[in-house]
């Protein structure tokens, strides 16, 4: 399993807790708390990220998810 990764370009928009139907994703002030133990690396919240912000941390799980996309 990848572990997704919030870079410094988050703006707590909110989007990717928003898209995760796993409720894996929270908002608490101005940080955004992953619970690993619901993230099923759909990577829904990645696509959803608007400034590109969130990346998986191992980069042969990115091109996999990548490749099941097209």
């Amino acid at each position: 399993m990848a572990v997704i990764n919030v870079r410094n370009k988050c703006m707590f928009c909110g989007a990717c807790a928003r898209c995760c139907s796993f409720g894996a994703i929270g908002m608490d002030g101005w940080a955004i708390e992953i619970n690993i133990s619901k993230c099923t690396d759909c990577g829904d919240c990645i696509i959803a990220c608007p400034v590109d912000a969130m990346i998986f941390t191992d980069e042969e799980e990115k091109t996999i998810h990548q490749l099941s996309k097209k």
